[in-house]
């Protein structure tokens, strides 16, 4: 162990991974994940500059790209994967998106593409084009990011803040006073309010054992997940040899380290134009609402420009995908907003599918990751306004969907 740690003191990302690489000797092994990137004012993937606007040179991409295996998607300041809106996006990507969109002209304080995981999952596959290297080749954790030393309390419901006595009570989250006026009403603190936070994000690691030296090389190989808080558990196979029914097989699982990669994994191009096959499965959170959807997100770069798509590959209450759009109708799971609590009746304990991309170009390169979602739920800060008795602040989602996303799998062309 270093006698000083690397801090942002002393130096740049690019630099700090050339020194984990100097200081990193013996039985050592290292590795680094980008925090909160959604938070990086696009620097993150910019392109064709370092973090410090230098240009790129073969040796810190490929630096970058061995010590950097993994990437947070989800933490306490808001979701790192997409942005409604913003760069590559969906229907979805409106979840806790804690900083604004940048208008046009501006770059700090505000988010574009470049500070997004899907974004970044996509240009690597442009850069590995142009340069041979992909340095943005990440797999998926989560975290809480809290500061009040309580790591996996991550549940909406029981939300008590993560800045010690400056959010501890729903008056100071949500921007109220604790104590009702002589009147009998609640003041509003100005315009202060702690809402754009929410309680965190959880890491999940596929590993033969839990030993150190296990999870460690599961890390390092990217068998890994995130959740936006919910112990919801995701994996995902690729081959061109699974059976179309692999999913339904008792020898599932295998038959897909067997045939195939698991998450975090590389495919290289099949014989001919057949698509390569995907087996997702997902368990719920028994704690937390029942699961919705399975979803894969495909990336890929048509003529220089990055593109991606979401398939809903598996839906909940025998509701199955349009043909045309590959999306399924709304299983209208509902909340009673008088109370938080869910009607009951829809969503599913498990879910699991064999999927083959009706897309599939094998000349292309294409990235592909599943998103789980679960039916909505109140979200933290409308539990504390009901607690408070005031309106919901409309600048928050009432009702959120709690996800999982796994790493991803990617094809490459013989």
């Amino acid at each position: 162990v270093p006698d000083k740690a690397f801090s942002a003191y002393d130096g740049t990302g690019e630099q700090m991974h050339k020194w984990m690489e100097e200081n990193c000797t013996g039985k050592c092994r290292v590795l680094a994940i980008p925090h909160n990137i959604n938070y990086s004012w696009g620097r993150f993937f910019w392109d064709g500059k370092n973090s410090d606007g230098t240009p790129w040179t073969k040796e810190i991409l490929e630096r970058r790209a061995r010590v950097e295996p993994l990437i947070e998607i989800f933490q306490i300041k808001g979701s790192s994967e997409c942005m409604a809106g913003v760069g590559l996006s969906d229907e979805e990507c409106g979840f806790e998106n804690a900083v604004p969109a940048c208008p046009p002209g501006e770059e700090d304080s505000c988010a574009s593409g470049n500070a997004f995981v899907r974004d970044g999952l996509v240009k690597g596959l442009k850069v590995e084009d142009d340069m041979g290297i992909n340095p943005f080749k990440y797999g998926i954790v989560a975290a809480t990011d809290t500061h009040n030393g309580n790591p996996g309390d991550t549940r909406e419901h029981a939300y008590v803040g993560h800045l010690g006595q400056q959010d501890s009570t729903p008056g100071k989250r949500i921007g109220y006073a604790d104590s009702l006026s002589p009147d009998g009403k609640r003041a509003k603190r100005g315009n202060f309010s702690l809402a754009m936070y929410n309680p965190g994000g959880l890491a999940g690691v596929w590993a033969p054992k839990n030993t150190r030296s296990a999870i460690w090389d599961a890390l390092h190989n990217r068998e890994t997940f995130g959740t936006s808080g919910t112990r919801i558990k995701v994996r995902m196979f690729g081959s061109f040899a699974y059976p179309a029914d692999l999913h339904l097989r008792k020898d599932m699982l295998a038959t897909a380290y067997a045939k195939g990669v698991p998450m975090g994994g590389d495919l290289r191009g099949g014989s001919g134009r057949k698509p390569p096959r995907f087996v997702v499965q997902a368990m719920r959170d028994p704690q937390s609402a029942p699961l919705q959807k399975i979803q894969i997100v495909k990336g890929w770069v048509e003529n220089g420009e990055l593109k991606s798509r979401t398939f809903d590959v598996v839906c909940s209450d025998g509701i199955k995908p349009d043909r045309k759009t590959g999306m399924c109708r709304d299983n209208s799971a509902k909340v009673d907003m008088t109370t938080c609590k869910p009607v009951a009746g829809t969503g599913a304990a498990q879910l699991a599918a064999t999927w083959a991309d009706p897309t599939f170009d094998a000349a292309k390169r294409a990235v592909y990751y599943v998103r789980v979602l679960e039916n909505p739920t109140c979200r933290w800060s409308t539990r504390d306004a009901l607690k408070l008795g005031v309106p919901n602040d409309p600048n928050w989602s009432a009702l959120v969907k709690e996800r999982a996303w796994t790493s991803p799998i990617w094809y490459s062309p013989n």
